[in-house]
């Protein structure tokens, strides 16, 4: 409550004028404050509060910046939780709880109850420990020099509840050096996929087989959402001789054909619903048992398709495994999901929205909360505190989701920050006014009301970067108030300039122009010239607030 209030104060003082002017008389009375064009969407003060509709909202459109500017993402991952069966946080959660040293026998012969007992015992060791362990997973391993599953450039990740309340992970990666589906040939990533996913059961690895075992897709009330007749995850997957990508059929066959091979692929469903996992079964008795070819096989596979399509090299006794990378798996530990994305709009359209679904039936709710306090009598500021109050009494989370939230931990996570520029014509924009204790100051006449911003500190930077797009400006210039350099010291150099950091030539002056390291130091100085332009300027304006000099 104390974090919505807060940002309360930030939400009144947002407004649009449209073609208006505004001085700072009309805002120091309280009519001339509720007379102001509110933005439309007030809620979307709640974009500070973690887990709300705005939050995970705006995450959505950080993560399409990514895309427009990365391009497609590599792979899309998931990786799930499984408390009960991790020995090293059950061990943690004993000597909490019972304060009792376990053993691994003893932790091996623990009923599913007691488990439960402990893990519901804490959920704010629980959820530290997924965040922790996730952390270390992804430094540790992913990017470490093993690389997996290639080497990453980018990822964006965001914690997701499951049903019983446990948090995993959803994740998208960019790789190095990747294929890209439609610009390679299929070939080639059909060939990149087999190095890092399959879904095949080790033969001569006990360890990993009892790792994939926990792979194995079992059906569940979430595979028949939405009144689904069929498993909406597509399992049983149906087994392939090799790792390929198939396309719909074309769209001049006819409908009579596209009927038989629908039928036949609804045989060969029915057959694959009725096998019992891992019954052992080559291909070819498999095709002999549906009596057909692997040509009519295909295309009865292809009939089913809306879009294209990887399917894995799979056995008739591997039809349930989830896709997996074999070192991830170990790694984790626990049930993980990992695909090649094929299509920029599947990413975009699918993949996106799962990764930034907020709470069923919550952005409808604020929309008519919204609606309501704008019909009653009550003053904007009491209108937002309405807002904030129906969304902290009627949302529902996990006691881990709640962890997550009180000890700030993080919900979403990426490689990038992303920098929001206001593109909309001028009257559209919405722009936050000063404090009402600065504008009570001010003389009647002023129309200096406005706090400012990125697009006004663009038009006023200095002369010396007139050729800087805003683009540029935004990602490497504009520190919105904070300093996006290292504090330097107040030592000088041999130069008599301040101290460069310990990975730069500080003797400047004294380098031969005939060298080298001449041309790293030239670009040394450029990079901190550039420095001291930007807080050059940033000083000049702060004399300027104070009248101290004119130009």
């Amino acid at each position: 409550m104390k974090l919505l209030l807060g940002q309360s104060q930030v939400a009144l003082r947002k407004c649009k004028l449209g073609n208006r002017t505004l001085n700072a008389g009309q805002l120091k009375t309280p009519e001339g404050l509720e007379s102001l064009i509110r933005h439309d969407e007030g809620y979307k003060f709640l974009r500070a509060l973690r887990g709300s509709p705005p939050y995970f909202e705006k995450a959505k459109k950080d993560l399409f910046a990514m895309i427009r500017q990365l391009g497609p993402a590599s792979l899309f991952c998931s990786f799930s939780s499984a408390e009960t069966k991790w020995n090293h946080l059950l061990r943690i959660l004993g000597k909490l709880i019972d304060h009792k040293d376990y053993s691994d026998k003893e932790l091996d012969n623990l009923t599913w109850d007691e488990k439960c007992r402990l893990i519901q015992s804490d959920p704010v060791t629980c959820a530290r420990h997924f965040d922790y362990q996730f952390n270390t997973f992804l430094k540790q391993f992913l990017m470490s020099d093993i690389a997996p599953v290639g080497k990453i450039k980018d990822w964006f990740y965001r914690v997701e509840y499951q049903q019983r309340g446990s948090p995993h992970i959803h994740m998208l990666i960019w790789l190095e050096n990747a294929p890209v589906f439609g610009v390679d040939k299929d070939e080639d990533v059909t060939a990149f996929i087999d190095k890092i996913i399959t879904c095949g059961k080790p033969e001569n690895d006990s360890k990993l087989l009892e790792f994939v075992n926990r792979q194995t897709h079992k059906h569940s009330h979430t595979c028949r959402k939405n009144a689904q007749k069929i498993c909406r995850f597509n399992y049983p997957q149906p087994p392939m001789r090799s790792t390929q990508i198939l396309y719909p059929l074309d769209d001049d066959t006819s409908r009579t054909v596209i009927r038989s091979r629908k039928d036949v692929w609804k045989d060969i469903k029915n057959k694959l619903n009725d096998l019992k996992e891992g019954e052992d079964m080559t291909f070819d008795q498999l095709l002999k048992d549906l009596d057909v070819s692997e040509h009519d096989y295909i295309l009865a596979i292809r009939s089913s398709l809306n879009c294209p399509t990887i399917f894995l090299k799979r056995s008739p006794n591997e039809l349930r495994i989830n896709n997996y990378n074999p070192a991830c798996l170990q790694a984790w530990r626990a049930n993980m999901d990992i695909q090649f994305v094929l299509d920029v709009y599947a990413c975009a359209m699918y993949i996106v929205s799962y990764i930034s679904k907020a709470q069923k039936g919550m952005s409808e709710l604020l929309c008519k909360v919204c609606a309501e306090a704008k019909q009653g009598n009550s003053s904007i500021k009491q209108q937002v505190r309405d807002i904030g109050n129906k969304f902290l009494n009627s949302v529902e989370i996990s006691a881990q989701e709640a962890v997550y939230i009180i000890l700030q931990l993080p919900m979403r996570k990426s490689s990038r920050n992303v920098v929001f520029v206001n593109t909309s014509p001028s009257c559209d924009r919405v722009e936050l006014l000063k404090p009402l204790s600065e504008i009570e100051k001010m003389s009647d006449e002023s129309e200096e009301i406005h706090s400012g911003g990125l697009l006004q500190r663009y038009a006023e930077r200095p002369d010396c970067l007139q050729n800087t797009t805003l683009a540029d400006w935004a990602a490497w210039y504009d520190s919105c108030g904070q300093r996006k350099y290292k504090k330097t010291l107040k030592k000088s150099d041999v130069d008599h300039l301040p101290l460069e950091d310990e990975d730069e030539n500080n003797d400047d002056e004294l380098c031969d122009e005939n060298t080298e390291s001449c041309i790293s130091s030239k670009k040394s100085i450029k990079k901190r010239t550039q420095a001291r332009i930007i807080r050059a300027f940033g000083l000049i304006k702060k004399l300027n607030k104070k009248n101290i000099i004119e130009s």
